[in-house]
């Protein structure tokens, strides 16, 4: 009998499709089939009880939802399931607000990993591999796996030109001297084709700049470089932040990027209510007897 596993295998074998969608495809299916979730038992009511029965925050839960669907329409153009699509549960989403870093904790990191000592598998300085990451994630706003995977070649004087891998759309950013400076030093120690993969994987360096931020005092992950570039850029130009980060879709970097609290205040804030009797009372005090 065919499980969900199968029908997401059949499906992400017709597709080109990035590696967190995979995983994320396989493992809702993986959820379903241990929920007895199968083609041929799949109903609206099944599929509410499952989604209901996830523990897990809202967003995680709305793309299970969203995947989960998917699945199931795969399996109907497989021919496994008659069953339509009828009466499925909503999840509302609630989105955190962004949070990035500001400019004292943005330095505050950059010189920690300026004066680290030792070195990583005794090829390349901690500093060295560090520092870039952090200039180069700042300046780029790429995504941390479009980040890790960068060519070397990518880098041309002061300018970088690659693709995203989720759009496929061009990337052009300008950076700055210092940024530029880091990126070549590290490539000059490495297989002078890729930037940062020829010394550490995605995981590993996922893993040590988490461990980096928390010696340094700064809460955070990889992820806060892209959300610091885009709430600076905006900060300078105010709705610059969009086209920074690649976005097609307008109101994404407000949602996901943006950290509001570090902008400067833009809303008019309307004048403090001044009480009637308070203000009475100061006006009889200040008639002379």
């Amino acid at each position: 009998m065919k499980t969900m596993v199968d029908v997401a295998e059949s499906y992400l074998n017709e597709r080109s499709v990035s590696q967190g969608y995979r995983l994320g495809v396989l493992l809702t299916a993986k959820k379903m089939a241990a929920a007895n979730v199968t083609p041929l038992t799949i109903s609206d009511s099944l599929f509410n009880r499952w989604l209901l029965g996830l523990k897990a925050a809202s967003c995680t839960r709305a793309n299970n939802r969203v995947m989960g669907l998917t699945l199931w329409r795969h399996a109907i153009d497989l021919g496994l399931t008659d069953k339509s699509i009828g009466r499925i549960a909503s999840v509302k989403r609630v989105f955190p607000p962004p949070v990035a870093w500001s400019m004292d904790e943005l330095s505050k990191l950059l010189d920690y990993a300026s004066n680290l000592s030792g070195s990583i598998k005794q090829l390349c300085p901690c500093r060295t591999y560090w520092r870039a990451w952090i200039m180069l994630g700042y300046e780029s706003g790429l995504r941390m796996t479009d980040l890790h995977d960068l060519r070397a070649s990518a880098i041309r004087g002061n300018r970088l030109w690659t693709a995203a891998h989720k759009t496929g759309a061009p990337v052009s950013k300008r950076l700055s001297a210092d940024c530029v400076a880091a990126v070549q030093d590290l490539v000059a120690r490495g297989d002078g084709q890729t930037i940062f993969k020829w010394l550490l994987c995605n995981d590993r360096t996922t893993i040590n700049f988490k461990k980096l931020c928390d010696e340094a005092g700064v809460k955070g992950t990889s992820k806060y470089l892209r959300r610091s570039g885009a709430t600076h850029v905006e900060i300078v130009q105010p709705g610059s932040a969009r086209a920074f980060l690649g976005h097609k879709s307008i109101g994404l970097a407000e949602k996901h990027y943006i950290d509001t609290t570090l902008l400067p205040d833009r809303t008019p804030c309307p004048p403090s209510i001044v009480s009637r009797k308070h203000s009475q009372g100061r006006e009889l005090s200040d008639v002379s007897p």
